[in-house]
């Protein structure tokens, strides 16, 4: 019975190593970010498992039983460790607004520009390379050069929305007033966007469970990338 336990405390930590190391290297488990989901599906599972034998154990007092809640006992053990372990480097480094996947791949341009973001994760997995070490000192028309057009795109008092127009991009350029209310629309040239002041500019990263995941991408009076925020469209 202690090779058996050896064993389960063995195959349970290296199913769930995975979910650790994607928090330091580009790793994507297999099934993706669905590894999260059977992962946690698995800890639910053990947990009340472990409780079902522990009552009938009270009830017969079996051995069987006894070495079966010992074995479920320890797997049930290890992805509780794992799982505290995975939350404790979330709180450490300040990464709790990544989805789970976020580090999966490393940062593709061509990829990111290419992607199905309404059908795909794609872009979602490419986050935290993308915002920790590809945006940072870059000015909008780098950014814009990397990301391609965003959807959308502010400044202090207007908002524009990204159209095609017979083949053309270009912005509808929105004029509100302080009450929120639409003043004026007109459309813009995506080029004289870029160079009219804009503060922030916003990219649909994914499908969410109601409606699309979105990060938006803010930048300081010179132009100069200043923050980002993950949030929803």
């Amino acid at each position: 019975m202690g090779k058996i336990k050896t064993i389960s405390a063995i195959v349970a930590f290296i199913f769930t190593i995975p979910l650790v190391l994607a928090h330091f290297i580009y790793i994507k488990p297999i099934w993706g970010v669905e590894y999260f989901f059977l992962y946690l599906v698995l800890f639910v599972y053990f947990i009340i498992l472990s409780a079902f034998l522990l009552i009938l154990i009270l009830i017969f007092n079996n051995n069987f039983l006894k070495k079966l809640y010992a074995v479920t006992k320890t797997v049930m053990l290890v992805l509780i460790a794992m799982f505290l372990i995975n939350c404790a480097i979330v709180l450490l480094t300040n990464e709790k607004e990544f989805i789970t996947g976020a580090n999966y791949y490393k940062f593709n341009g061509e990829k990111w520009q290419k992607a199905d973001f309404y059908n795909s994760n794609l872009r979602k997995y490419m986050l935290k390379d993308l915002v920790k070490n590809v945006l940072p000192n870059k000015n909008i028309e780098e950014v814009i050069s990397i990301l391609g057009d965003p959807y959308s795109a502010a400044s202090e008092n207007k908002t524009y929305y990204l159209y095609s127009i017979d083949g053309n991009l270009v912005f509808q350029e929105v004029d509100i007033d302080e009450n929120g209310k639409i003043i004026r629309s007109d459309f813009i040239d995506k080029k004289q966007l870029y160079q009219s002041g804009i503060t922030s500019i916003n990219y649909i990263t994914g499908p969410n469970f109601i409606d699309c995941e979105t990060l938006i991408i803010s930048f300081d009076e010179n132009g100069i990338f200043r923050k980002y925020e993950i949030g929803s469209s």
